[in-house]
């Protein structure tokens, strides 16, 4: 393969002194995220935003949108930026100091969180949830606004799905929370005037 259509297949990477743009580490590039739509992102936010005010009430961690985590991967570098996610206590203790200089965070979520918007791709979806459990999490949730619909994994062999009629569940990794889809997604929208 020559060197032009090798380039043709390589991400876009994003510039060091671009710091406004969301990426991806991946084996030492940083790769640009495309942007959230809007709906997408809403969704996000009052997902993260649930997870963290249960956590905060029980105790149990916190909740974090768009952090860059460190995956303990073999042979791989990844520094994956989950929609959404959960660290309990138990995993890094809310006594343990953080590391103020640090790019990218060195725990495993128990809990990840994928909300899919029109630019993102099945095959990359799929790997990051391979990946998550590879690292060592417990749970990924990917969640489909506007279809609204979700995948709830408990292993990449064991998944489940959720239609706007159900609700997410924390399971073990959050005891007591639950969240109806209806309420995470909001009123469907109106059908296009003819």
């Amino acid at each position: 393969m020559d060197d032009a259509a090798l380039l043709e297949d390589t991400p876009v990477t994003v510039a060091a002194t671009d710091s406004d743009a969301l990426y991806e580490e991946i084996d030492g590039r940083r790769v640009e995220m495309p942007p959230m739509s809007t709906f997408a992102t809403k969704v996000t936010n009052r997902l993260v935003l649930s997870l963290g005010q249960h956590a905060a009430q029980h105790g149990l961690g916190e909740a974090f949108g768009e952090m860059l985590f460190q995956l303990p991967l073999a042979g791989r570098t990844r520094n994956r930026r989950p929609d959404g996610a959960f660290v309990s206590f138990e995993r890094w203790p809310r006594e343990r100091a953080d590391h103020p200089t640090e790019n990218a965070w060195p725990v495993v979520p128990e809990l990840l969180i994928e909300v899919v918007s029109p630019t993102d791709l099945a095959d990359e979806l799929l790997e990051k949830v391979l990946e998550y459990f590879e690292a060592g999490a417990k749970t990924v949730w990917v969640i489909y606004p506007v279809a609204r619909y979700a995948l709830v994994y408990d292993s990449p062999k064991q998944v489940r799905g959720l239609t706007a009629e159900g609700a997410l569940d924390g399971g073990t990794v959050l005891p007591g929370f639950t969240l109806p889809l209806a309420t995470l997604f909001g009123p469907p929208a109106a059908p296009p005037a003819v």
